[in-house]
């Protein structure tokens, strides 16, 4: 039996975000942390979704026998009491059980000849840098296999079709606080201002670093604005890490700091 698939999406102080996730409970089980873009994070979500729309879900989860969950890639059988199995443990396994073949009540192909192993992968992709794909059985069983950018080796999770719904939304929600956290753009260095980043507000609407304007009132463009300017203080709107320090509540949930 599987164990409970966990998440935590978390926005770094560089607007990179960190999803950690994994089937967890306690101390034990698989899980990953992915350092991501926003942009890749979206990317991720949308092929996510996109997967659980076109998904076939068929109405089992996990063989009566072994009690590992379907994939779409083996023989199921479903027996008289509308149990399912393993075509591979029904050989191994019936006359242990007291069975016959003629307990079994529909041989047919669960999933359509056609249907590709995927609903979406990238796993064979040369030039993404998170490689997944998306494997949907059933509303209870849906697998996800994740190599985070520089491993060799995937990652397979198994998430319910609410769990799935609810990592796609998170990733979402995290990525929308990013850009409602955008101020402007700094007139020094060009760069985004953030409202957890200190600035300066010219008279005139400009917005610079707290960090650039030392620089700023010595270069040629501070003749192109109107002083005084007001300084604004950091707003702490995300729980993350600065100076090496949480400054809330970081709930990592089941899953180890790192």
């Amino acid at each position: 039996m599987r164990l409970p698939f966990k998440h935590n999406v978390r926005v770094e102080p560089d607007k990179q975000l960190i999803i950690t996730m994994g089937n967890h409970n306690g101390g034990s089980g698989p899980w990953v942390k992915l350092n991501i873009s926003p942009k890749e994070a979206l990317f991720m979500a949308h092929n996510m979704e996109k997967a659980l729309e076109a998904g076939f879900y068929a109405p089992m989860d996990s063989c009566a026998f072994c009690g590992e969950e379907f994939t779409k890639t083996k023989e199921i059988l479903m027996l008289d009491e509308e149990r399912f199995v393993h075509s591979r443990c029904f050989d191994k396994e019936h006359e242990n059980k007291g069975l016959t073949y003629s307990d079994i009540k529909d041989w047919r192909r669960w999933f359509p000849h056609d249907a590709p192993k995927f609903e979406y992968s990238n796993l064979e992709s040369r030039f993404d840098r998170i490689k997944y794909a998306v494997q949907v059985v059933s509303k209870t069983v849906i697998h996800l296999y994740v190599r985070p950018a520089g491993a060799s080796t995937n990652k397979h999770f198994i998430l319910t079709y609410d769990e799935a719904i609810g990592l796609i939304q998170d990733i979402r929600e995290k990525t929308m606080s990013i850009e409602l956290a955008k101020a402007g753009e700094c007139l020094l260095c060009r760069k985004t201002v953030f409202l957890d980043q200190d600035h300066y507000e010219m008279t005139s609407g400009e917005l610079v670093h707290g960090h650039c304007m030392e620089k700023f009132v010595r270069s040629k463009l501070a003749s192109q604005v109107t002083f005084p300017a007001k300084f604004i203080k950091r707003e702490w709107i995300f729980n993350i890490r600065y100076h090496g320090y949480y400054l809330e509540e970081d709930e990592m949930g089941p899953f180890p700091r790192v």
